[in-house]
């Protein structure tokens, strides 16, 4: 379990990091177990840490996983970032979260982690996008349960938005392409699921590989 500093440290990187997705448009929405996994947080701490700023102003929650930044968010984000020796209303000083005298390089190394600067390549988008209507079309005829659904729901919303991005990123799309691989498999007795499951490996392989 982690201490109450380090507690106060996860929530400033998973609000910087959705902060730099959001790319400065507040109504585009992310998964947030999405997010979580790129800092390596267990769903128990994501979800702690999007109690904690959804009560505090910063984000808003838009259902089945999905969140996007406030406009209290950009502005305590903003504000942190300006004045990094100074505390905000809701964080301490970005400098006590950052390595001291670490400079602005390893504070994008900390609050952003390597992976997050890959890119998708225009070959993969066209191919992600070609998966997602495709999966849209067929979700109907999966069957699935109303869970699962909604799993595969967030995932796809998370994935389009991304998709929005002047600079879709691998690991935004990563995780979401691995649920839905895992939500497919456990319907691997349908034919609709392991058609496309067949349509999915070669997107995955080629998202994941540019990480």
């Amino acid at each position: 379990m982690l201490d109450i500093e380090e507690k106060k440290k996860s929530r400033f990187k998973f609000l910087n990091h959705l902060y730099k997705l959001s790319d400065g448009n507040e109504h585009t929405s992310f998964n947030m177990f999405a997010i979580g996994e790129t800092f390596g947080f267990d769903r128990e701490l994501t979800v702690n840490i999007i109690n904690y700023l959804e009560n505090t102003g910063l984000i808003k929650w838009r259902g089945s996983g999905d969140i996007s930044i406030s406009r209290a968010g950009f502005i305590e984000i903003e504000a942190a970032l300006a004045q990094p020796a100074k505390p905000t209303k809701h964080f301490a000083p970005v400098d006590t979260i950052i390595p001291a005298g670490a400079g602005k390089d390893a504070q994008r190394r900390e609050d952003r982690p390597e992976t997050q600067e890959v890119l998708v390549s225009n070959a993969a988008c066209e191919r992600v996008q070609a998966l997602i209507l495709l999966l849209k079309e067929s979700i109907d005829t999966l069957n699935l349960e109303p869970e699962k659904r909604r799993d595969l729901t967030a995932d796809i919303h998370t994935i389009e938005a991304q998709m929005t991005s002047s600079q879709p990123k691998t690991t935004v799309l990563a995780p979401c392409l691995d649920s839905i691989q895992e939500i497919l498999k456990g319907k691997a007795g349908s034919t609709c699921a392991s058609k496309l499951l067949m349509k999915l490996e070669p997107v995955y392989v080629q998202i994941t590989h540019q990480r």
